[in-house]
């Protein structure tokens, strides 16, 4: 029963609690340097929604055993909830060397084990390391520089992962993380930039997208990858969503003249799920002197993988019932299919850049663009290619037909009225 308590129920490896009490057992008796592995799967969330929860029990298991023959006998292996996993190894003579070769082995193991359950896209992670001191041995500190090397792992390759150094922590720590960013948000230094959408046919701006950008003192403009930490915490995320929506229509409210133009508004799984978000934006546009008509819904594939008739779905159902358009954006990268076009309320269709990177020189890609813009107009949806970037592939999509295009070709993005 004892051993039972101590178990995950799912994956036989030590819960949370239990793998704790031993890293703090082991690393009080064992003078020698340890690695703290801190594991998560990437997309574990969508394998979920796409292939159901039980093909998700099967992964996490078969991430289990990957790791179990991936690893030195003796390590301490967890699962600390979720899609998360830990390990803490013995560094012989404080060999800081093996770390690579333990992470490499890991990345590789769990390859393998994914690739005999017959999915694609399975067995991508990400590994944050942190190695003990003489100083350092306490469980909870190693866990949260692992937790800041594992999301500056989630920007870089994934096959090598991060080992925890002072500027990773300062950049992908929740604990610093947090006041860092509510301060720069009371202090106006997140701020909305605008992304001109064109017109190929007139050459006039049709829209802008709305994109955040923090302004460093130090390090000068940031992208949202810089703070993504922020964006996936729900409270933060939820802070910044409101602050960003509001300064984005006044801006677009001073605009001498805004017919035809309209607004493109960036919202996530989180946004949807608020149940106030539809009043909000309701009161937000009548203050502004705004329509709903002015405001178009830009949401990911994956915010669209939950079910028709789901929460997310009415939410944007609604708000096109109030007269704003849906954009999906990002088509073709991930899980989004025809189904998403019939089933689900979307007005546009955003055609990500790696479509048409090569289309002067890929007959097929230049099929591809012709067919879809063929489909878009069958299904009375708009078109917008992004990552435009030079007048050649401009003229392209102009000859197959195409509109309404973005990309640094026609405007970076910035304060509004700076392009």
């Amino acid at each position: 029963m004892s051993r039972q308590a101590d178990r995950d129920a799912l994956t036989a490896l030590l819960n949370n609690r239990a793998f704790q009490r031993r890293c703090r057992h082991r690393l009080g008796t064992d003078i020698r340097h340890h690695a703290l592995l801190l594991l998560d799967l990437d997309n574990f969330k969508t394998v979920n929604d796409v292939y159901g929860h039980p093909f998700g029990d099967q992964y996490l298991q078969t991430v289990a055993r990957a790791l179990i023959r991936a690893l030195p006998s003796k390590s301490l292996l967890g699962r600390l909830g979720g899609d998360e996993f830990a390990a803490l190894i013995a560094l012989p003579d404080g060999d800081s060397a093996t770390v690579d070769r333990l992470m490499r082995d890991c990345f590789t193991g769990i390859e393998d084990g994914a690739a005999d359950l017959g999915k694609p896209d399975l067995g991508r992670v990400s590994i944050g390391c942190a190695i003990t001191t003489e100083k350092l041995r306490d469980v909870s500190r190693l866990l949260h520089r692992a937790d800041a090397a594992l999301y500056a792992s989630k920007r870089a390759d994934h096959r090598k992962g991060a080992v925890y150094t002072p500027e990773t922590h300062q950049n992908f720590s929740a604990r610093l993380m947090r006041p860092r960013f509510l301060q720069a948000l009371e202090e106006r230094r997140i701020q909305p930039f605008f992304q001109p959408i064109r017109s190929l046919l007139s050459g006039r701006i049709a829209g802008y997208e709305v994109l955040v950008r923090w302004i460093d003192p130090e390090k000068g403009v940031l992208e949202p990858e810089a703070f993504s930490l922020a964006l996936s915490t729900p409270e933060l995320a939820e802070k910044l969503s409101r602050r960003i929506i509001g300064e984005a229509l006044s801006h677009f409210a001073g605009l001498p003249q805004r017919d035809p133009l309209w607004l493109t508004l960036n919202v996530g799984a989180g946004d949807l799920l608020r149940s106030e978000l539809v009043e909000d934006l309701d009161r937000a546009l009548e203050r502004h002197g705004l329509d709903w008509e002015h405001i178009v819904i830009e949401v990911t594939e994956t915010t669209m993988l939950g079910e028709v008739q789901g929460p997310i779905f009415r939410t944007l159902a609604n708000l096109r019932h109030r007269g704003a358009r849906v954009a999906l954006d990002d088509f073709g990268t991930g899980y989004a299919g025809l189904a998403h076009l019939r089933s689900w309320p979307v007005d546009m269709l955003k055609l990500d850049r790696c479509f048409i990177q090569d289309i002067a020189s890929s007959p097929r890609d230049s099929a591809f663009v012709s067919a879809l813009l063929q489909l878009t107009t069958a299904f009375g949806i708009d078109l917008i290619v992004e990552g435009v970037e030079d007048e050649e592939t401009a003229s392209l999509l102009r000859k197959l037909g195409c509109d309404l295009v973005q990309g640094y070709h026609y405007g970076s993005p910035g304060p509004l009225g700076a392009d």
